[in-house]
């Protein structure tokens, strides 16, 4: 504010020169100069920005820090799956290998069945015995009975002993008769050595031909 402004509008010098004095008066210490004003204002949004950077920066950390709570139980819950899986095929191994001889079908037994509810120990596993018993009262079909359990053996053993020619001739045999009573095993059995013995005897043959 000049003199020369204020006696522009009409005042006098005297005029002009008592309200410069007042107003320099009452502005004494509060007056900032615009250079210092300007300063001080580009700190202060300099200050604004490193504010807003760290808040920011403190939110990125926070969604961070979530993340990676998330991935850690993300992966626990897939080991303990994976955990329980093996568990539950150790314990299936463990089962099949304790049935009985005489269960028709693994599967369906093992269908029927808590293995995981069991104490496994060693070689040994706690309820099962249990189990396999009253399965045997209420689905009985699932086992062999025993008198096709021995059926079955004397069969494949009649079989084996017929390939080898191990079966003792029967009296109808020594005879010079037809031993109709026979089981089909070790007819098939007799039928499959013989069939053998006529391969052997034609190798035989033909490398005794060979090499004389």
């Amino acid at each position: 504010m000049k003199t020369e402004d204020l006696t522009k509008i009409g005042l006098t010098e005297d005029q002009a020169k008592d309200v410069i004095k007042l107003h320099k008066d009452t502005i004494s210490g509060n007056y900032i100069p615009k250079a210092t004003f300007d300063e001080e204002r580009k700190k202060s949004k300099e200050l604004q920005e490193l504010l807003d950077n760290a808040k920011a920066d403190a939110k990125d950390a926070e969604e961070l820090k979530q993340q990676i709570a998330n991935l850690k139980e993300e992966s626990k819950k897939l080991q303990e799956e994976y955990e329980k899986k093996e568990t539950h095929r150790s314990h299936l191994d463990a089962v099949k290998k304790l049935l009985p001889d005489d269960v028709i079908d693994a599967d369906d037994i093992i269908s029927r069945l808590d293995i995981d509810s069991y104490t496994y120990k060693d070689d040994t596993v706690k309820g099962l015995s249990e189990d396999i018993d009253a399965l045997r009262k209420s689905k009985p079909h699932y086992f062999k009975k025993a008198e096709d359990s021995k059926e079955e053996n004397h069969s494949s053993n009649d079989f084996i002993q017929g390939i080898m020619g191990l079966q003792q001739p029967s009296e109808s045999s020594k005879n010079g008769g037809n031993d109709d009573n026979e089981p089909e095993s070790v007819k098939l059995g007799k039928q499959l050595g013989m069939l053998r013995m006529q391969s052997e005897k034609q190798a035989q043959e033909a490398r005794e031909a060979f090499f004389n």
